[in-house]
């Protein structure tokens, strides 16, 4: 048998080792054999946490048995979900279809279709006037949509005196507010507190996650800004913003190497984006070529900074963008780079 399933003590090493010592706290071997549990000396203070090996693969293999039993429930309520989820997208589809048609009817004076369709009118004003919140979170939409947005979020406020636990209508007033002025702290910062609420509901919203941590990175925290956008990608949706933010806060925090490898992962999703390319660009000239022109004198290095104008022109042909050299107080040459958007 192995070394390790004999027992580790002088005078024991011709023993079968038959548990081990499961208190946390343990500072002796963990294993032991029959003539350890002889030896008074050993293990004084852990004998109730002694496990026999086929006790301890017994518990093992019941811990598995369960997590087999939970993905086998989970793959059986997603079937279930599943088949909800198309019978309700039909549903919505229809109704869509429904609408359209109504819509049609009116802008078309088609008043035979608009009669036909009547049952399904009279049914939606009926069933707007039993949701009043309904209702005005639609008008909300409708004000938010035409840039509208100081009406719009007094609608949703309207609506939130009703009813504290409408997830989408915290998210629609973040919006709104974060659209109003992206430079306004304020703004900024209310717009982060209705994100958070409406993850608060629903822990799942994506665009909660992900609007609250443009709206903390314009706030520079960009910390709490990478946690966000961290939690969106989470939820194995491709958001090419979510990444490109999270990309940014890693640059910004020197994590290169990673903010890389998210940029390369959103150059293999669409080699004709040129965002990231600029990005990774701005990164290698920085770090690779930057650091040797860092000098007292300008002028003294003027050949090389050519050189390096000449590399960004070919790196970012395609893409507008500024470039500023000067010298610091400390008469060191400052380069910045700049996307034009």
């Amino acid at each position: 048998m192995h070394q390790i399933y004999r027992c580790q003590y002088l005078n024991h090493s011709d023993q079968e080792i038959i548990g081990i010592c499961l208190n946390p706290s343990c500072k002796q071997t963990r294993q032991y054999c029959y003539k350890c549990l002889m030896d008074n000396q050993l293990h004084q203070n852990c004998r109730n946490n002694f496990q026999k090996i086929n006790q301890i693969e017994e518990v093992i293999q019941t811990k598995l048995n369960y997590l087999e039993y939970l993905q086998y429930q989970l793959s059986q309520k997603l079937k279930v979900l599943e088949k909800a989820w198309l019978n309700w997208m039909t549903e919505l589809q229809q109704e869509q279809a429904k609408i359209v048609k109504i819509l049609e009817s009116l802008k078309n004076h088609n008043f035979f279709l608009l009669k036909q369709n009547l049952p399904s009118v009279i049914q939606f004003f009926l069933s707007l006037q039993n949701d009043n919140n309904h209702n005005k979170f639609q008008k909300g939409l409708r004000l938010a949509k035409s840039c509208d947005l100081l009406n719009a979020i007094k609608i949703f406020d309207e609506i939130l005196k009703n009813d504290e636990k409408y997830p989408d209508c915290y998210y629609q007033k973040g919006l709104a507010l974060m659209k109003i002025d992206k430079k306004r702290q304020d703004y900024l910062q209310k717009s982060v507190e209705c994100f958070r609420k409406a993850i608060e509901m629903n822990k799942f919203h994506f665009d909660a996650y992900k609007n609250q941590g443009i709206c903390l990175f314009q706030l520079e925290q960009y910390d709490q800004a990478l946690k966000c956008f961290t939690s969106a990608i989470t939820y194995g949706i491709y958001d090419k913003e979510c990444l490109l933010y999270k990309a940014k806060i890693l640059q910004k925090k020197d994590e290169n190497f990673e903010a890389c490898n998210i940029l390369d992962k959103i150059i293999n999703q669409d080699s004709q984006d040129l965002e990231p390319y600029f990005y990774k660009g701005v990164y290698l000239i920085q770090v690779e070529v930057y650091p040797y022109i860092i000098q007292k004198s300008m002028i003294r290095h003027r050949d090389v900074l050519i050189k390096l104008l000449v590399l960004i022109q070919i790196m970012f042909k395609h893409i507008s963008y500024r470039v500023i050299c000067c010298l610091s107080q400390k008469n060191q040459m400052m380069l910045e780079i700049t996307l034009i958007r």
